[in-house]
């Protein structure tokens, strides 16, 4: 018997025709599959995710301090190094940005030749200054870099001696209180867990006020101090 070699050929044909459509057929529904239940797998992935902290500074100084504090004092006539000393309260702010206030009691004191009025006429006169200020301050940090800038401002009252002679011959020997106040800004550094460096600028202005010894009537010209400083913070 002849097996008609078309017949055989038609027969493979169609085999690998019905195995090439099934193939296809079931590659067809897992994509479907996979395509249907991927979003609901990154759903559940979504909610089983934990939700990030709020980044926190790297230190925070909280509670009492101290401080210690150098300083360049410039008046427009003179300059001068000066120093003082802090003690204040820091009351941590809340997430998520963890802004912190200062409250402070300061001491500062330099001793500077001021620009002064004898009567009418124009002079300088050596002047003692220690100012007693209550300061407010506001820190911000700057999140996990240990850095932190700062602004705020202050208001007491400063005692000052102040002795000198015009070029007249009138002289002055005298001291008293005259209102102060101040702004300041700057910048600062985290070198311990309750230790930080400060640096930043403040202008102090001195109020208006006279002295009299008895022989002649004298007034300060100079009402604002720029002074750059430098401090040390330390927390309790």
């Amino acid at each position: 018997m002849v097996i008609c070699p078309r017949i055989g050929i038609d027969r493979i044909i169609e085999t690998g025709l019905v195995s090439t459509t099934f193939m296809k057929i079931k590659l067809l529904t897992s994509f479907l599959v996979i395509a249907s239940v991927a979003p609901v797998m990154a759903q559940v992935d979504m909610e089983l995710e934990p939700m990030e902290e709020p980044m926190q500074p790297e230190f925070t100084t909280r509670g009492t301090y101290v401080g210690v504090t150098g300083m360049w004092v410039d008046n427009n006539t003179d300059g001068a190094v000066g120093g003082g000393l802090r003690l204040g309260w820091n009351f941590e702010g809340i997430a998520p940005y963890f802004i912190s206030t200062d409250v402070e009691l300061e001491a500062t004191y330099w001793d500077v030749d001021s620009e002064v009025k004898y009567g009418n006429v124009s002079g300088t006169a050596r002047t003692k200054n220690l100012p007693m200020m209550v300061n407010l301050r506001v820190n911000i940090p700057l999140s996990n870099t240990g850095l932190l800038i700062y602004g705020g401002g202050g208001a007491g009252i400063s005692y000052i001696d102040i002795k000198g002679t015009s070029a007249l011959g009138q002289s002055v020997d005298d001291s008293g209180a005259v209102f102060t106040y101040s702004f300041f800004v700057g910048i600062g550094a985290y070198i311990s867990e309750r230790a930080s460096i400060r640096a930043g600028y403040r202008s102090l202005w001195l109020g208006d006020d006279s002295f009299n010894d008895g022989s002649i009537k004298v007034s300060m010209s100079t009402e604002r101090n720029d002074i750059f400083e430098l401090a040390i913070r330390i927390g309790l």
